[in-house]
């Protein structure tokens, strides 16, 4: 009888396990609820401080680490799976309750693993890279094999050409333009 007992303990014992686990979700949900929305507003508290970070540095012209936008869209995904939550779980049957229950639990791990993730998130500050320019032949009025003449451009040129010969009675030039479009190359002609 004893070795029974022991046996029928120890079965017991090992049903009771699933059963704890799911009757804790329906007791505990109003718990976890509140659990829930305690984290969810100290997870709003640091995607503001985030996207704040993020508008300086766009504005200032700095590096934002890569996984920032999709952090905060995981952040706007989990707020509106909470704000689907029902305000008020007293009147719900335990059907209701148990799902809310796992539910409000599985969404609090959900936000640990996003305040995890925000804490590896390195904000560099760096200032973002300039792209590479290439440096092209000014213009001529013969053509280059790596860009193509315009002929309204080809023309001006060449009218400035002639206006700079030797000639003419003035010597003084006085050539002026928005920066890079060949004002110094154009004054190694003369």
């Amino acid at each position: 009888m004893e070795i029974a007992s022991t046996i029928v303990g120890s079965v017991v014992e090992t049903l009771m396990v699933p059963v704890k686990k799911n009757l804790g979700y329906v007791i505990s949900c109003t718990k976890n609820m509140r659990g829930m929305n305690t984290k969810i507003g100290g997870l709003n508290h640091t995607r503001n401080d985030v996207e704040r970070h993020m508008k300086q540095n766009e504005s200032t012209n700095l590096e934002i680490p890569s996984r920032v936008p999709g952090w905060l869209k995981d952040v706007a995904d989990i707020n509106a799976l909470v704000d689907s939550f029902p305000s008020d779980v007293g009147n719900c049957s335990l059907k209701s309750r148990h799902k809310l229950g796992k539910k409000a639990l599985e969404i609090i791990e959900d936000i640990n693993g996003l305040v995890d993730e925000e804490s590896r998130i390195k904000w560099t500050d760096h200032e973002i890279p300039l792209g590479e320019v290439d440096s092209m032949k000014a213009s001529t009025s013969t053509p280059s094999s790596h860009h193509r003449e315009f002929d309204s451009r080809q023309q001006t040129f060449l009218e400035a050409l002639k206006a700079l010969e030797a000639n003419h009675k003035s010597h003084m030039v006085a050539l002026c333009g928005m920066g890079g479009v060949g004002k110094t190359v154009e004054m190694n002609f003369y």
